[in-house]
């Protein structure tokens, strides 16, 4: 699958942040993790299902049609429109000290004419062309119309609905009409399962350009928005009805609001609560949230969080739940896979760190021709080409890091093993040992791996066929079908069980070979 957004996000560029040193390191970062999950995925394209045939040639997409699907958002980015004109949030904060930095309202998306639910599929290549069918139509969907509500007005409409609300959180690298589109896509694919399902879905969109380059300026951003989202998803909690629920989707980025969230509400495991203020209080509403955990699930999909920190705060996240926190995890995550090397350790999202050891061996066994040339040389040419560029910005020791990522790049993500729905043999003798290791992540938590199914943007795509399933009640996994896996705990906490495991997760992986009928 391709997306047919990127082209439009890649001209969004805040240029304001083209230039200095944090530019250039997450500019090298993600070239050199782009070309390796490229690589990767033209080496698996002919083990996967759905990646070629009849499908796969047509680049499906969808007509339109005259029903309209709407978005309600909550957006802490400026307005940059003249008075009467139509809302254009881009990439620059709502700095408002006075009422608050939040802004919301109500957009229009026009719906597809025809669209077919992925659930139906009979086979993997019919899924596969279901999917890039609504990718590429949501993609660039047509935004008819984008509208303000008051405060007042925004919640209103909650306090009145009966149903399940949703709200997304985006991840980095993400422009607001972009945001909508992907909610609009999740809702599609919902209904089309569930005629008539009652939902509302709620887009939060933080300040962020929609520039790869521009990771440490959406970090910064995130966590200026922390306080908003909370206050907002405080203030829903307080007034829907109680036959309402409210479940969170969170991407990437995104993901990190699930365990501020938590850390606010569980004080003693974390930082000190801050007071709510600038909230719209509904008389005759009691505030549920002491008695009852404020969302049915959350859904973490690619989530870039540094995984340490999720093990540590896993109880206080699964406390906020009365069903599930769901964990999508996937491999061939590039994105991730630049995240980890630039914070220095693995994601929850892509908990894989082999070691040093096991890299240098993977690196000495990797021989096999990919596209035409062997990874040694492809990397060689473009370790060669950034090193250059590196040590010109920052000296000499700029050619290590290149050096660290061109290896890690080559040994972590090009190995074909990693689409292997196999558990790996080393997990496999531990358990048979002592069957007991097998854990999961917690009493109201799964975790699922979806490696070698999302493909998208290097792998770090928002799982909404899967997604879609799980949020309906009762939760459906079709036509998904699984196989329960384990998986070996990264290398730093290898090193703390003293090399041999204490527990071993386990993972829901897809099985890329059929379908649930």
């Amino acid at each position: 699958m391709f997306d047919p957004a990127s082209t439009a996000r890649s001209k969004s560029i805040d240029k304001s942040r083209r230039k200095g040193p944090l530019f250039c390191l997450s500019t090298l970062t993600i070239a050199v993790s782009t070309l390796a999950a490229n690589l990767t995925l033209a080496a698996g394209a002919q083990s996967l299902p759905g990646r070629a045939g009849q499908y796969q040639n047509d680049a499906p997409t969808y007509q339109r049609s005259r029903a309209e699907l709407p978005v309600y958002y909550a957006t802490t980015r400026l307005n940059d429109a003249g008075p009467g004109d139509r809302p254009c949030y881009g990439g620059a904060r709502h700095l408002d000290f006075g009422e608050g930095s939040t802004e919301y309202g109500t957009a229009l998306i026009t719906a597809p004419a025809g669209y077919q639910s992925i659930s139906t599929a009979p086979d993997w290549e019919r899924l596969r062309y279901q999917m890039t069918a609504a990718d590429n139509y949501f993609g660039v969907a047509p935004i008819t119309a984008i509208r303000q509500d008051s405060q007042a007005e925004f919640y209103k409409r909650i306090a009145n609905f009966h149903g399940l609300i949703v709200v997304y959180v985006h991840g980095y690298d993400m422009p607001f009409e972009s945001a909508l589109r992907e909610m609009a896509e999740l809702v599609q694919e919902m209904q089309a399962r569930s005629p008539g399902l009652a939902i509302l879905p709620i887009a939060f969109s933080w300040p962020s350009p929609g520039n790869k380059a521009a990771y440490s300026g959406d970090e910064a951003s995130l966590e200026w928005s922390e306080k908003p989202f909370r206050q907002m998803i405080n203030q829903i909690v307080r007034v829907k009805p109680a036959d309402s629920n409210l479940d969170f989707v969170a991407h990437s980025m995104g993901s990190r609001y699930a365990f501020a969230y938590a850390q606010a509400k569980h004080p003693q495991e974390g930082r000190e609560g801050e007071a709510e203020t600038n909230v719209v209080q509904l008389p005759g509403l009691s505030d549920p949230s002491a008695s009852k955990p404020p969302f049915r699930n959350i859904f973490l999909s690619c989530s870039d969080v540094d995984c340490h920190t999720a093990e540590a705060r896993k109880e206080s996240v699964q406390r906020c739940v009365s069903n599930k926190v769901y964990v999508f995890v996937n491999d061939n995550d590039g994105a991730l896979f630049s995240s980890q090397i630039l914070h220095q350790a693995p994601r929850l999202g892509r908990p894989v760190d082999p070691g040093s050891a096991d890299k240098n061996a993977a690196f000495s066994t990797t021989t096999n021709s990919i596209i035409g040339g062997s990874p040694t040389t492809l990397f060689s040419e473009a370790e060669t080409l950034l090193s250059e560029k590196a040590v010109s910005l920052f000296g000499q020791k700029a050619r290590g890091f290149v050096n660290q990522l061109s290896s890690g790049a080559q040994t972590v993500l090009a190995l074909p093993s990693q689409v292997s729905p196999e558990q790996s043999p080393e997990v496999t003798a531990w358990l048979a040992r002592d069957p007991y290791l097998s854990r999961d992540w917690g009493p109201k938590s799964r975790l699922i791996d979806s490696t070698g199914f999302i493909t998208l943007n290097m792998g770090h795509r928002l799982a909404w066929p899967l997604l879609a399933g799980l949020m309906l009640d009762p939760p459906q996994d079709a036509p998904f079908t699984f196989a329960t896996i384990n998986k070996k705990p990264d290398a730093a906490m290898m090193k703390v069980m003293g090399g041999s495991p204490t527990y071993l997760y386990r993972y829901d992986r897809i099985d890329l070979s059929r379908l649930r009928p």
